[in-house]
């Protein structure tokens, strides 16, 4: 008996690694992609996610990500919940 739906996992992992996926279960969730209009939609949406993800990472920091980074570092804040120490 077939399941009824694809893993988001199964999904995720076609649409980011799909060589990550063993060839019979690839062979399976794309067959049950081409029947199913819920789980196709689901890829589609992991797919766009990871390409974009992909672009961004090529595209390297914005001006908006250098200000935070900048900001961060900076003596005005600290991300760590703990007094600074002066290490000797």
């Amino acid at each position: 008996m077939e399941r009824t739906h694809c893993s988001e996992y199964q999904l995720e992992l076609l649409a980011a690694f799909p060589h990550e996926l063993e060839e019979v279960e690839r062979a399976q969730v794309l067959r049950h992609l081409s029947k199913c209009e819920l789980c196709e939609e689901y890829f589609h949406v992991a797919a766009a996610s990871c390409a974009a993800l992909e672009r961004s990472l090529k595209q390297g920091p914005s001006d908006k990500d250098m200000f935070c980074a900048a900001f961060l570092l900076s003596n005005i804040c600290s991300i760590f919940p703990l007094p600074r120490h002066i290490w000797n």
